[in-house]
């Protein structure tokens, strides 16, 4: 497919285009349409492959597409995913559980191939947080909590596994909390039960939820074994 139009040229060119109309100039513009299309979608995986998307490289060939569903309960949870995704006034929390290896990281860096946003695991968050304590930081706790706080969309994964579970749990809820003010969408990942959640988080996060979660268990089996490179 020709490139030559670039996104800067597009209304130098129509500003030259007549203005009637013409079988030319809808073409043109199709064609000017298109390759606006394929900017976004090159800046967007662009950015998801960066380090500034936080998407581990593991899953940078996954998206929302490439998710398919085995069973019944996967293709609810995947229709509500999708409706999430397409919600332009989302500001919900979106809790997937369940067990290992049935494609719940694989949703959340999907919803951020799809949306753009900031994806991150608690353990290397919880570092993060904790580089502030560096006087050669150029962030301190605060300002590195708020920087979290106010992602235009954050997804979080493996909550619950992090080495300092009582200070994942300090540092999770002030973020969780202050999206919830800002009305700003977030993803939580965890291989714990709600139950378990519920206890980790506390009544008070999760009276939050009540108003704002969509709630997603994953029972199936395990995607991982069939992934598996056999080698002999």
């Amino acid at each position: 497919m020709n490139h030559d139009i670039k996104t800067s040229d597009f209304f130098d060119i129509l500003e030259r285009l007549p203005l009637e109309y013409s079988p030319a100039k809808a073409a043109m513009l199709r064609k000017l349409e298109e390759e606006e299309k394929l900017e976004v979608i090159r800046k967007r995986l662009s950015y998801y492959r960066s380090k500034e998307s936080g998407v581990p490289r593991f899953l940078w060939n996954d998206s929302l597409t490439t998710y398919h569903p085995r069973t019944e309960e996967e293709k609810a949870n995947y229709e509500k995913i999708l409706s999430f995704v397409a919600n332009d006034e989302n500001h919900s929390t979106l809790i997937l559980t369940g067990r290992c290896g049935t494609g719940k990281s694989h949703l959340g860096a999907g919803i951020i191939n799809s949306l753009g946003g900031k994806m991150i695991d608690a353990d290397t968050l919880l570092l993060q947080v904790d580089s502030g304590d560096n006087f050669k930081s150029s962030e301190n706790k605060l300002e590195i909590l708020s920087r979290f706080s106010t992602y235009k969309l954050l997804v979080i994964d493996e909550i619950g596994r992090s080495m300092d579970v009582i200070k994942e749990k300090g540092y999770l809820s002030y973020i969780i909390r202050n999206r919830y003010n800002n009305r700003l969408p977030t993803v939580l990942i965890s291989n714990l039960t709600k139950k378990e959640l519920l206890k980790f988080f506390g009544e008070a996060i999760f009276d939050r939820f009540q108003e704002t979660c969509i709630y997603l268990e994953f029972t199936g089996e395990s995607y991982r074994p069939n992934k598996r490179d056999i080698t002999l």
